[in-house]
């Protein structure tokens, strides 16, 4: 091999591994959109269900479907695009064991917390938009801890 073949497949080797570390990055609107969605829609929704037999329960709980279908679209959004560019990353991304370990833990504590709500209120209501609540902040921390555009 001459020394111009060596130079060039070492290019064509950084342009590779930059495409596939472009995969990861989120765009900021994405963020914006993905993390006010899915509250705002769990909140719609657990207002739907506080609100008795009203009019205005179909309207919060249709405008909450709406608002959780568009947070599914977002998610499908973002995985073609990292599939467009041939890298989809782990969920836990390049967490250790023991971040992933607390993580697990945070999630249970907040399912009993959410089994409480729901016990002590008997209203199913409460229990979704604090829910809604803990989707958003526990996505709006992992998006943080990622780079952006």
């Amino acid at each position: 091999m001459d020394d111009d073949t060596t130079a060039r497949i070492a290019l064509d080797t950084a342009v590779a591994t930059r495409h596939a570390s472009a995969a990861h990055q989120i765009p900021a609107w994405f963020v914006v959109a993905f993390v006010t969605t899915c509250p705002a829609g769990f909140l719609l929704l657990g207002t739907s269900a506080l609100s008795g037999n009203s009019v205005s329960r179909v309207v919060f709980g249709a405008c909450g479907l709406v608002l959780l279908m568009v947070y599914l679209a977002l998610w499908g959004l973002l995985m073609v695009r990292w599939r467009r560019v041939g890298v989809i990353p782990h969920p836990a991304g390049n967490a250790s064991a023991a971040q992933r370990r607390r993580l697990l833990l945070l999630t249970v504590a907040g399912v009993i917390v959410y089994a409480a709500i729901w016990a002590v209120t008997g209203r199913v209501g409460w229990a979704i938009i604090y829910f809604g609540a803990v989707i958003g902040l526990t996505s709006g921390y992992q998006f943080a801890r990622r780079r952006f555009r």
